[in-house]
């Protein structure tokens, strides 16, 4: 990280994890990692993150989809 750590980044960094998110950032290379954020204004809070395998990111996409009662390929 080549930018200065702010008191912002340090509070955010001592918080517990949102209760509601309301933003995600979904980066997919040889694992798949998510990162759960809350967005208030301007400003964009990551809260956390999991990382996983592919195949566990395709089932959490087959588990979330048949919960919320919407089509999904199951490839």
């Amino acid at each position: 990280m080549s930018e200065k750590l702010t008191s912002i980044d340090v509070e955010i960094s001592m918080s517990s994890p949102a209760i509601l998110s309301n933003k995600f950032f979904i980066t997919i290379t040889s694992s798949v990692r998510i990162a759960f954020c809350e967005q208030l204004g301007d400003v964009i809070r990551p809260r956390m993150a999991v990382c996983m395998s592919r195949d566990d990111a395709h089932s959490l996409c087959i588990l979330l989809a048949e919960l919320l009662g919407t089509d999904v390929k199951k490839n």
